[in-house]
């Protein structure tokens, strides 16, 4: 004892360095030179940074099992918007956010949490070019399950995604952020346009350290394996970039159809027989006719087109004054319209049905001088029996000439339109076919550009008489995954339909529809068998995906997938371009598709080197 005092003796009192510390008591002031507290201080610290104050970036909330939930905003933006329905279950809505923010939630408490949504408040589910959405970093729910029906949009772009679970019907569209965006000392400094892959990528930063995506253009180009190379000492090389995908459990539905991806189809509009016929894309073939009312319009071109109404995706035909629903699963009728009240505008007769994301386009190709389009509100349209507009609208100006062919393929935001124009300036004379570049944004259309079609020399050399381009073969216009469609000739009961590049307008192969009769009228292209699917879409790289479980699952990686790795699947399809690695413990009923074989599959796979872009992919009904 005595020798511990004797030691206790030996130390020297010091003075205690204060740098940095914090006074937990003071005289702090605040605005308006009122005191404030430490704790007050820090917020006000945070909301003066991201202009967003604690409640905006912080939910607290019970769930009726009596877990307790706390989700955070941590880095520029705001969680307002997000609600809580009286289920419990959560709409999770961000907004203001870039590639540095993080979503974290915390459930405490036996149960779980509910997830019914996820997507920036500037967009809405239907937007897969991910146009007007903010980038966010991580967005962490592992302790949620997203329910039946449940939607998550990140195509604004994401870099790790965690949930516990995933009901049926349910579709998350995801997209990569660049990874140069990733790093702390470049993502300040690069470049805000973003070229990978054959596609391009446009964002804006904005006043509170935001960073939003504003445009997407080119078209996707199948790239090489991520694969790093090993370092020396490393037995296993380090990850790539790209998005990290966990779930635990993924419950698809159990139907005959849940789980697979086949080729998608179309609706065309055969005016000789005044029919409305669903396609096989794959092998051309009918598969549903649908008689319409009434006669065959006088110029025998009606529009097609597919819009999102109350959820569920509608066929639209335009015959003369009159357009008509019908739901593009069942084929079952969903109600009518009359586009009377649009004459004043000049639209009395529809020769065009085009839809893109969000907008539902009528076209009257031989109104005025040169056509004469509209965008409307097909669901409230539907729902009165009379057309209701969206904006003003739009003829097309300096002698451009409407056809009457519109369409927005999935995943962007423009809008194409056939028509004709003086292209060749050694011959003015001559109208030329073309395709015409609108935006719509904001509801209204605005020309961006207009480009000759080059191919195929049965278009690309038409005389066009000024004043009859609803009269030649550049009406049928639709989409086919990702391409522009345009039914360029009919010979022996076949349909060929040219597949174009939007944007480039380059030619991308051709398919064909079997129909006795030229067709008309095109629609864009969809999956009815991914109904009740668990579906997960992906724009971009993917570092990894990994699931304990799955069934009733699609997987569709416009990107390389670089790992996927199950315990246990069935029933399910995966497609990669590449698909690098492929790690499934068991497997029941699995697809796996690559463009190339790597050294990392195991089991089935199977290689297309011509493997085209599938999607963006979305669900007939929600």
């Amino acid at each position: 004892m005595e020798r511990e005092m004797r030691r206790t003796r030996k130390l020297r009192p010091l003075a205690e360095h204060l740098e940095g510390r914090q006074l937990l008591n003071g005289d702090m002031l605040g605005p308006g030179g009122k005191p404030i507290n430490q704790k007050d201080l820090n917020a006000l610290i945070q909301k003066r940074t991201n202009g967003v104050p604690l409640s905006g970036r912080r939910m607290d909330y019970s769930t009726p099992g009596g877990a307790q939930v706390t989700i955070s905003l941590y880095g520029p933006g705001s969680l307002a918007g997000s609600a809580v329905r009286p289920d419990g279950t959560l709409d999770l809505v961000y907004n203001r956010t870039n590639q540095a923010t993080g979503i974290v939630a915390k459930v405490r408490g036996a149960g779980g949490a509910k997830l019914g949504s996820v997507r920036d408040a500037d967009v809405s589910f239907d937007n897969l070019s991910g146009v007007g959405s903010n980038l966010v970093r991580v967005v962490n729910l592992k302790g949620f399950d997203l329910v039946d029906g449940g939607k998550v949009n990140l195509t604004g772009g994401v870099n790790a995604l965690f949930l516990n679970s995933v009901g049926k019907n349910t579709q998350m569209n995801l997209r990569e952020i660049p990874a140069a965006y990733l790093t702390a000392s470049t993502a300040a400094t690069a470049s805000l346009t973003v070229t990978q892959d054959g596609r391009t990528t446009n964002y804006a930063n904005e006043p509170n350290g935001g960073r939003v995506l504003t445009g997407v253009s080119g078209q996707f180009v199948p790239g090489a394996s991520l694969e790093n190379p090993l370092q020396p000492g490393q037995d296993v090389p380090d990850a790539p970039a790209g998005i990290a995908l966990t779930v635990n459990q993924v419950n698809g539905g159990s139907s005959a159809t849940a789980g697979t991806l086949n080729a998608a189809q179309i609706f065309g509009y055969d005016p000789t027989a005044n029919q409305l016929i669903r396609f096989d894309t794959g092998t051309g073939q009918a598969l549903q006719t649908i008689n319409l009312p009434g006669a065959t319009p006088a110029t025998g071109s009606a529009g097609v087109g597919l819009s999102r109404v109350n959820g569920r995706l509608t066929a639209l035909v335009g015959v003369g004054s009159q357009v008509y629903g019908y739901d593009a699963t069942t084929g079952n009728a969903a109600g009518s319209f009359s586009i009377a009240g649009l004459a004043p505008s000049g639209l009395t007769s529809v020769d065009g049905i085009g839809s893109s994301e969000t907008r539902t386009i009528l076209i009257d190709a031989g109104a005025g001088g040169g056509g004469v389009a509209q965008i409307i509100d097909a669901a409230a349209s539907l729902a009165s029996g009379q057309a209701v507009t969206v904006g003003s609208a739009y003829t097309p100006t300096r002698q451009f000439e409407l056809a009457g062919g519109v369409a927005s393929p999935a995943g962007r935001s423009n809008i194409y339109a056939t028509g004709a124009a003086h292209f060749d300036s050694f011959q003015p004379n001559l109208l030329q076919p073309g395709f015409l570049t609108l935006s719509g944004a904001g509801g209204t259309l605005n020309e961006l550009g207009r480009t000759q079609i080059t191919s195929p020399q049965s278009i690309s050399n038409l005389t066009i008489v000024p004043g009859t381009t609803d009269g030649t073969p550049l009406k049928a216009l639709g989409s086919v995954e990702a391409n522009l469609a345009l039914v360029t000739g009919q010979v022996g009961g076949v349909n060929t339909v040219s597949l174009y590049a939007p944007g480039s307008f380059a030619p991308a192969g051709a398919i064909t529809l079997n129909d006795p009769n030229a067709l008309t009228g095109l629609s864009p292209s969809f999956h009815p068998e991914l109904v009740d699917s668990a579906l997960i879409d992906i724009q971009g790289n993917v570092q990894s995906i990994r699931i304990k479980s799955a069934q009733g699952m699609v997987i569709n990686d416009s990107g390389n997938l670089n790992l996927l790795q199950i315990n246990d699947a069935s029933n399910s399809t995966v497609i990669g371009q590449p698909l690098t690695h492929l790690d499934i413990t068991r497997r029941t009923n699995v697809t796996a598709r690559s463009n190339i074989r790597s050294a990392g599959m195991r089991g089935d796979v199977t290689v297309n080197p011509n493997q085209s872009q599938v999607g963006p992919l979305s669900l007939p009904t929600a």
